[in-house]
């Protein structure tokens, strides 16, 4: 999610886990970039001994994130509303998964880009994937914008 009309940090961003056995993902980072961004900008970086649970979510706020399900943890850099991308890298830096969105032409772009969420009063709508982690490596076929996000849970 990319901010509400009351707050343009009321965001956040969700890893989830879509496989059956828990995954170590310590030092894994969450990186942004701009809609032609060529540089990744850290969001977070995954503690180390962190796990995500079979079928579960990490979860990272914006520096307004008012969601009901607390955000495990938080970032400050701003996520452009209109177009961004969004990158998942492991410890060793490799790019595991990505979004494009909006009118995004960076790297993270998958296929073609996933819709941009649209401005909405809290609690905001977002992109996300239904059903949880499905991938066929084209962001606009893999996302869709959710009237009513799902931070920490499933979308569906």
């Amino acid at each position: 999610m990319t901010g509400t009309t009351g707050s343009a940090t009321d965001e956040f961003v969700e890893i989830v886990n879509p496989t059956d056995s828990a995954i170590d993902a310590g030092g894994y980072r969450v990186a942004y970039r701009s809609a032609s961004g060529t540089t990744d900008t850290v969001l977070a970086t995954l503690p180390l001994g962190t796990t995500i649970a079979a079928h579960g979510f990490y979860l990272l706020g914006g520096a307004g994130y008012s969601g009901a399900h607390p955000a495990d943890q938080s970032f400050a850099t701003g996520l452009a509303a209109s177009a961004g991308g969004l990158g998942l890298r492991d410890a060793s830096g490799t790019l595991v998964d990505s979004v494009g969105y909006g009118t995004a032409t960076n790297a993270f772009v998958e296929g073609s880009a996933a819709p941009a969420p649209p401005a909405a009063a809290a609690p905001g709508k977002s992109a996300g994937r239904k059903p949880d982690g499905h991938d066929t490596d084209d962001n606009a076929a893999d996302f869709s914008v959710l009237t009513s996000p799902t931070p920490g849970a499933s979308n569906g």
